[in-house]
């Protein structure tokens, strides 16, 4: 076996982006913090984050947002887990791959989860023609995911307005979980809340674009009278966001506009080094149009992605994270983070060629 002793450990098994927001952004809340403290506050968030937030999302909206239609949240997931309690019948379609959490959450909470296509191929008439057979059975709700995390896949157009349009004809509610929205190399991001915003309850989270990971603050932006139902939720979950967290976002968006493309860009700089490397050592992959992560396949070596990843855990101290996690369909897929330092990145290619060629 391979003596990895002296080799550095590299983590590309989390969504994190490594390094966390500008220096500008620690000082503040140390000063902040040094101030008056806030304590609780308002079960829906802080009036300047909501407005705020109202002011940033509104070019997603044709009618004037309002405050009330703003909850801030404890981070995505929390938006995710304060949302399920609104489920009509406690059935949900959730796409298959997926993000892990949703089924997780799904399962502490009793809800029924049905599946519908979205990978590792793109079929977007069977992604539709599953999803009208679950609006046809009777589930009342959707849960959207762009760009999608594990695949990075953006839907064109005409498939969100197609889902959009089987929303309004089967009277169902549409959760777009957005939290990698800022994270785009070519494809438009075109979001269900630009077709059916009554329906649409639209998920972000600063811990992306912002590098704000482990801050937990998030926001959802949905109907008056089901975001004064979530807000409720919020609460009696874990009382309010925290107000450090709120004052982090504030600044945030008052103040690094041009960060989320900035690191966008080397994301996505990074990913397009990563491709040419695979593509140049013959090793299968799947090319991403946004988010943060690349999907190696697996599957020409005979393996499972539950098997890649502990060697390549033992072997080359490097931590992925194993498909099968996303879902039955990703056993013989490997995500990869691309939001680390350029350095560690470039390492962990190397030992990926290593790895998948040996």
């Amino acid at each position: 076996m391979k003596d990895i002793s002296e080799a550095k450990y590299i983590d590309l098994s989390l969504g994190e982006l490594v390094g966390g927001p500008p220096f500008s952004l620690k000082q503040h809340l140390g000063n902040i913090i040094q101030g008056e403290w806030k304590g609780y506050l308002e079960p829906s968030g802080m009036k300047k984050l909501r407005e705020v937030v109202k002011i940033k999302s509104q070019h997603l909206f044709e009618k004037e947002l309002t405050e009330d239609q703003i909850l801030i949240t404890t981070g995505a997931s929390q938006a995710l887990s304060s949302v399920y309690h609104v489920i009509p019948q406690k059935k949900l379609l959730v796409p298959q791959l997926g993000f892990p959490l949703y089924k997780k959450t799904a399962e502490q909470m009793g809800i029924l989860l049905y599946q519908y296509h979205i990978g590792p191929e793109v079929n977007w008439d069977k992604t539709l023609e599953e999803i009208e057979d679950g609006f046809r059975q009777g589930i009342k709700a959707i849960l959207w995911n762009v760009p999608h995390n594990p695949l990075g896949i953006i839907p064109p157009k005409n498939v969100v307005r197609a889902l959009s349009d089987l929303c309004t004809q089967y009277n169902t509610m549409c959760i777009s979980d957005e939290v990698y929205r800022d994270f785009k190399r070519e494809s438009e991001i075109i979001s269900p809340v630009q077709y059916i915003p009554e329906r649409t309850l639209f998920i972000y989270s600063f811990s992306k674009a912002y590098a704000m990971a482990g801050m937990r603050i998030g926001f959802i932006i949905g109907h008056p009278h089901i975001i004064k139902i979530l807000s409720q939720v919020h609460w009696n979950s874990n009382m309010s966001t925290s107000w450090i967290a709120q004052e982090a976002a504030l600044y945030a968006l008052n103040n690094l506009e041009g960060f989320p493309q900035s690191l966008s860009q080397k994301v996505s700089k990074r990913m397009s080094k990563a491709c040419e490397i695979f593509k140049n050592n013959g090793i299968s992959f799947i090319e991403p149009q946004g988010g943060i992560f690349i999907c190696l396949d697996v599957s020409p070596l005979k393996s499972s992605s539950k098997k890649f990843v502990l060697n390549a855990l033992i072997n080359e101290n490097l931590d992925l994270m194993p498909g099968h996690e996303f879902g039955m369909n990703g056993d013989t897929l490997v995500r990869m983070n691309c939001g680390i330092n350029d350095e560690d990145f470039d390492e962990a290619l190397k030992r990926i060629v290593q790895i998948y060629c040996n």
